[in-house]
This record gives structure tokens, C-alpha cells and sequence, in this order.
């Protein structure tokens, strides 16, 4: 969104199929209020849209991509963030 470029998400889907999957996919999010007091770049309706888009798509894909794990963490709390991560790597 920062980069004003927008593509369909039909046309990344039907592209995403043919990349390499990772073992492991992350998506970081936190409620807009705690991303504004971080940084300003995006409007609060515009953070939480795009939250909930890829909130939807990690759900999607990992029931497409069996093989794959898409693990979304609400970045809140960096100790239990980390805990997260390191367990779902073990």
C-alpha cells in the first residue's frame, strides 16, 4: 500500500501458486492505534483493512498450502511474540 502499487489479489493468488512455499510464514499485526503511535504513513481504516485482508489470506492459504504453516501473531508483547515463533518452529 505504501508503494501505490495495487494488483489484484486474483492475479497475485494465480501467481503465488507457482513460487516456492516456505515451511514457516509470519504476519506480524498489531491494532492500528498501536501502529500509528509507531508510525504515521497510513490511516487507521486503511490499516485495519489491510490487517483484516491478510489476516484472511494467511487463513486461506494455509488451508490451500497443507505443506506450509501461516502462523499470524498479534505483535504485541515481543517475549511472547518470540515464544511464539520458537515454538512453532520446534
Amino acid at each position: 500500500k505504501r508503494s501505490n502499487i495495487s494488483l489484484s489479489s486474483k492475479f497475485t493468488a494465480w501467481w503465488y501458486r507457482f513460487l516456492m512455499k516456505p515451511n514457516f510464514n509470519f504476519f506480524l499485526y498489531a491494532s492500528a492505534t498501536e501502529i500509528l503511535a509507531r508510525k504515521k504513513e497510513l490511516e487507521a481504516n486503511t490499516i485495519e483493512q489491510l490487517t483484516n485482508s491478510y489476516l484472511n489470506l494467511f487463513k486461506k492459504l494455509g488451508a490451500t498450502y497443507k505443506h506450509s504453516k501461516y502462523i499470524p501473531i498479534y505483535n504485541k508483547e515481543l517475549n511472547l511474540t518470540l515464544d511464539t515463533i520458537e515454538s512453532s518452529i520446534k
